[in-house]
């Protein structure tokens, strides 16, 4: 490291996540239209503890150190509707369409948040002072933030192709629109947050995804699957995070995804009393990682898979 700099670390545990039940109901007309529809409910719990720190070096020596902390708890439920056809247009052929559409989610969300800020100041060589804040109440207390608010997922539309080769081959192919840019938050008492749903708007995009897979039937009990997925970005480029001026929370990081691919391989076994699935998933996704937002900061890139 040069004299007269600064040495910055970032560290985050995440936990938890989004669990999802659905209740389905479906119908067959004569072999040749297929309706289905799907209620969901989801049930969210996650956590995330991060740290963001900054050590000063003056003539290659620490000249003092200082570490935010943040933790975060989001807790809450949802529902949605999903309603979609297969359609076998002609009788004699195996070629199937469908269509889906799926509605917003509809969540209702409460988040905690925590900060503290640890701190060492050298004095001189061997004199230092360290010491620990965070936001408290007119009674010395520490304080948490808390917040209560209803989010709106965008609409999802799904068109989707299948075909059977002979006997022993099967192709498909999915897309699916979905424009991130049309969610909605509320507060708890059904106010629409302005500043959020602005940022909502200005900072996302319409998301493409494309599947396609394929199933070769090696033998009357072995078949072999292959499949691809792309999702194209959620964000702009210069999309960044915003926190609420009156916000205990001092997490300034963020990341911005570029396109995930997703390749699967698997193969299955049917006997008479036995079957056996097995699959591999390959993820490969790149992200511009923030630790703040400003002009001159340029992103960390992070690639995974």
């Amino acid at each position: 490291l040069e004299d007269n700099t600064v040495f910055s670390e970032y560290s985050a545990e995440e936990r938890g996540g989004v669990d999802s039940y659905d209740i389905n109901v479906s119908f067959n007309f004569y072999n040749r239209l297929y309706l289905g529809a799907t209620l969901g409910a989801y049930g969210v719990d996650y956590t995330r503890y991060s740290s963001y720190s900054e050590t000063f070096l003056v003539n290659k020596r620490n000249d003092g150190n200082y570490t935010l902390h943040n933790d975060y708890f989001l807790e809450g439920s949802g529902i949605d509707f999903k309603l979609g056809f297969i359609v076998r247009p002609i009788e004699s052929s195996s070629l199937r369409m469908g269509a889906a559409i799926h509605t917003p989610a509809w969540y209702q969300l409460k988040e905690n948040h925590f900060a503290r800020l640890n701190y060492k100041s050298y004095i001189n060589d061997d004199e230092y002072i360290t010491g620990e804040t965070y936001p408290q109440s007119k009674n010395g207390n520490e304080m948490e933030g808390e917040t209560e608010y209803r989010v709106t997922t965008p609409w999802k539309y799904n068109v989707s192709l299948g075909y059977t080769i002979g006997r022993n081959i099967a192709v498909g192919v999915e897309y699916e629109y979905s424009d991130r840019s049309t969610g909605t938050m509320r507060y708890g008492d059904g106010m629409k947050m302005d500043e959020e749903t602005n940022a909502i708007q200005e900072g996302l995009k319409a998301v493409h995804t494309i599947r396609a897979g394929a199933e070769c039937k090696l033998t009357p009990e072995f078949c072999l699957r292959l499949g691809y997925n792309r999702i194209t970005a959620s964000t702009y480029a210069d999309t960044f995070k915003s926190l609420p001026v009156n916000a205990t929370r001092t997490d300034t990081e963020f990341f911005n995804g570029k396109a995930t691919n997703n390749y699967t391989f698997g193969f299955g076994y049917r006997g008479k009393s036995l079957y056996v699935d097995m699959a591999y998933l390959y993820n490969r996704c790149q992200e511009d990682f923030y630790a703040f937002d400003h002009p001159n900061l340029q992103p960390t890139k992070v690639t995974t898979g």
